[in-house]
């Protein structure tokens, strides 16, 4: 959501991306909130596979977010103009992926909006996990009410079962036995590569 720009930070003297709601969005009281939900789960987590993101502020009546600028592109647009990873680079982006994601559980986040669009990979090929817009904190899920929990649990429980399925082709690519490796590469290639 939103467009994000290549920016510099003149106090600090370094290199941000500032991204800004959209203006059909800035009056939308659900849609800044969120925006601000984005800032403070994603200050939560201090990893290297995480996007850091640094403040909130308003110019002009437009709402932005500035953050670590990576000088890369996103995996969906990697995908786009490559086709597929190799089972190598696969295997390496899964792991970096992973370990952000490991990071984020850790601080009680569930990211919630996991896609290729929301993975950066810089020039040297590390990943960074973006947009926690949607992650949901286990300090929120404890004041939702049952119904809502229940649905959120329903959701959880199917990418967590995806997340297993990923899991386990890592586990079994990391093993010796050939047979065991030659099997994970292809379902990691049914699964999770277009």
């Amino acid at each position: 959501m939103g467009e994000v720009y290549r920016a510099e930070d003149l106090k600090l003297g370094i290199v941000v991306a500032l991204k800004f709601l959209p203006a059909s969005l800035q009056h939308d009281a659900t849609a800044l909130a969120g925006f601000h939900a984005e800032v403070r789960n994603a200050r939560q987590v201090s990893h290297p596979n995480v996007c850091r993101v640094y403040d909130i502020g308003e110019v002009n009546g437009q709402h932005f977010l500035s953050m670590e600028y990576i000088d890369g592109e996103d995996l969906a647009s990697l995908l786009r103009r490559i086709g597929r990873l190799s089972p190598d680079k696969a295997l390496e982006t899964a792991h970096q992926i992973c370990a952000g994601l490991a990071a984020a559980h850790d601080c009680g986040l569930l990211h919630r909006d996991l896609k290729p669009a929301n993975i950066m990979l810089d020039g040297r090929g590390r990943v960074r996990i973006t947009d926690f817009g949607l992650a949901l904190s286990s300090a929120d899920a404890t004041g939702r009410s049952e119904t809502a929990g229940t649905l959120t649990l329903s959701l959880t429980y199917k990418r967590l079962r995806n997340l297993r399925r990923y899991l386990n082709c890592i586990r079994a690519l990391t093993m010796r036995e050939g047979a065991h490796r030659t099997s994970a590469k292809q379902s990691l290639r049914r699964i999770y590569v277009p």
